[in-house]
């Protein structure tokens, strides 16, 4: 990818314009109709790279990126230029601003931070600052929250895991809709109006291989459910567990990005493994044709 060669000078805020172009163009063409059209990529690479450079310098003002954008390529989706814009806007104002430590996000009267902290690490939190789920599944996050709710603080931000996601085993005995964060409560019929997601184990075909043999098959490469595996795994596991579904000639059917190892952050699981795009997954699906 031509990103790669392209070293420009850091924005006056000292931000490296590069960062948010190669983020742009990940997220901006990765669905776009002529992403694998060799002859065409390169032009579009090269214009970008030109209005990345313009508004880092300020002769370019979102605006206006905005306009040449849609006039360029109006087969694009709004939704996707709206996302090179808030990557480069970002590059002509200020840095993106990282998430507040985790602690910052509880709050209990006549409780110190290192008292929040400590109640944290009590709660189960891997950590009191920053987590993802590299380190705690979203099942293990939801019932640290609970557990913080339940010893009486506050949840600072606007609402708790359980409120999106309340099939988490940890839900199960939460009121549906209770944000108990900065949120209004939410309407339990809009979550019930939520479509299903697919079970994991559709993802995964093999010549032979009946449903009933999909399942083992995950179950003997590390999965510990065949349902929602993010939901109960570390992202590293579902990782792992990925390669070996694949190793053992099973096909995913969704596009390769879709894997965890095409996908930040790197995982240790994913380390020089190389990966077949074309045998391994589903072809990328085109846009619809306007």
């Amino acid at each position: 990818m031509n990103a790669r060669r392209w070293r420009p000078k850091r924005c006056r805020t000292g931000v490296d314009p590069e960062f948010f172009f190669r983020q742009a163009v990940q997220i901006a063409l990765k669905w776009h109709p002529f992403r694998d059209a060799t002859p065409d990529r390169q032009p579009m690479f090269t214009w970008l790279q030109t209005l990345v450079r313009q508004s880092c310098r300020r002769t370019l003002s979102p605006t206006d990126m905005s306009n040449a954008f849609t006039r360029r390529h109006p087969r694009l989706l709004r939704a996707l230029a709206t996302v090179l814009l808030s990557l480069t806007a970002a590059c002509t104002t200020r840095p993106f601003q990282p998430s507040p430590p985790a602690y910052k996000l509880w709050a209990k009267a006549g409780v110190s931070e290192q008292g929040v902290r400590s109640a944290m690490l009590d709660c189960g939190f891997v950590d009191s600052a920053y987590v993802d789920g590299t380190v705690m599944t979203n099942n293990d996050y939801a019932r640290a929250q609970l557990c913080m709710v339940d010893k009486g603080f506050l949840y600072q931000d606007r609402r708790i895991l359980c409120a999106d996601m309340p099939e988490l085993p940890a839900c199960a005995n939460v009121p549906r809709g209770k944000t108990f964060g900065s949120d209004p409560d939410i309407d339990p019929a809009r979550l019930h109006r939520r479509p299903p997601r697919a079970p994991a184990y559709t993802y995964w075909r093999r010549p032979g291989t009946d449903t009933e043999g999909v399942k083992h098959a995950m179950l003997a490469c590390g999965y510990t459910t065949v349902i929602e595996p993010i939901h109960t795994m570390l992202l590293n596991d579902i990782a792992a567990a990925q390669l070996c579904m694949i190793d053992q000639q099973f096909r995913y059917a969704r596009p390769a990005n879709a894997l965890l190892c095409k996908n930040p952050p790197g995982l240790p699981a994913c380390r020089n493994r190389k990966i077949d795009a074309q045998q391994c997954c589903a072809p990328p699906t085109p846009a619809p044709a306007r």
